[in-house]
């Protein structure tokens, strides 16, 4: 299980240090941090990641979440915006129109099978997996991960919930690696962890005479589920036979990037 850094405003914020890697390797603790959003971080918040040396913060959200709600800035830490979806994509970006549009779905369909949120999310992935353009914005955010000295301080990636684009991204960082799926399934549903408050939140914003049949969907689509994650890797699979195989040819990870990264950030 990876060390949650106790944070009052932002949530899911994790050191990945100490996921088994290649050759029975550990990956060294405060180099990678996964994280959701830093928008409402407080004071605290904020001199605690830089306590933790955090030294790059790349916000992974759309322009249009991260102009509305900025990431609070980290002293000392160089602040980048990577987005790795064109746009707004309800159900994995997270703003109120989106989460407006999402219930408005769940409403219409998931009430009476919430099997539907399941599925639709599991389509997203999938989405994420073959769409060029975040194909393109994950190699970039590998070519990054690489070439970064954990020594001059970590690296911290965010969304907005840390549970769908950070997902993807760590699934891609474990993979180069060589960390197991289990240990990387693992990884994924601890998100499980801090998933409460967001279905609470969310599920406020439901009408009171809708709560109580949206609930169960609500809960299967804002937590993070194995089907998801499955759903990603039998893209890759369909694509180019192995999430391997996938992360070459698409996502530009070759052996020298994995040799690379396996260099700096495993002990």
């Amino acid at each position: 299980m990876t060390t949650s850094i106790a944070l009052n405003g932002v949530a899911n914020t994790r050191d990945l240090g100490g996921i088994v890697c290649a050759g029975g390797r550990p990956l060294r603790s405060g180099a990678l941090v996964r994280s959701g959003t830093l928008a409402h971080a407080t004071a605290d918040d904020v001199r605690t990641l830089a306590n933790c040396n955090v030294r790059l913060v790349i916000d992974l959200r759309c322009d249009i979440e991260s102009n509305k709600a900025p990431n609070r800035r980290v002293p000392g830490a160089r602040m980048e915006r990577l987005p790795v979806l064109e746009g707004i994509m309800p159900g994995v970006s997270r703003d109120e129109e989106s989460d407006r549009r999402i219930i408005e779905k769940l409403a219409r369909s998931a009430a009476v099978n919430p099997q539907v949120a399941e599925d639709y999310l599991s389509g997203l992935y999938r989405s994420m997996m073959t769409d060029p353009f975040t194909q393109s914005r994950y190699a970039q955010f590998l070519q990054i991960v690489a070439n970064h000295d954990p020594n001059h301080g970590a690296i911290l990636w965010n969304c907005t919930a840390g549970k769908d684009r950070v997902g993807l991204a760590t699934v891609f960082v474990l993979e180069c690696l060589g960390a197991d799926r289990t240990a990387i399934t693992q990884d994924y549903l601890d998100t499980n962890r801090f998933a409460d408050k967001t279905v609470e939140a969310v599920t406020r914003r439901v009408p009171h005479l809708l709560r109580r049949r949206l609930a169960p969907a609500i809960r299967i689509l804002f937590s993070a589920q194995r089907s998801y994650l499955d759903a990603a890797y039998a893209s890759a699979e369909e694509q180019c036979g192995s999430m391997d195989a996938f992360l070459t040819e698409k996502l530009g990870a070759t052996p020298d990037l994995r040799a690379l990264m396996r260099a700096h950030y495993l002990v």
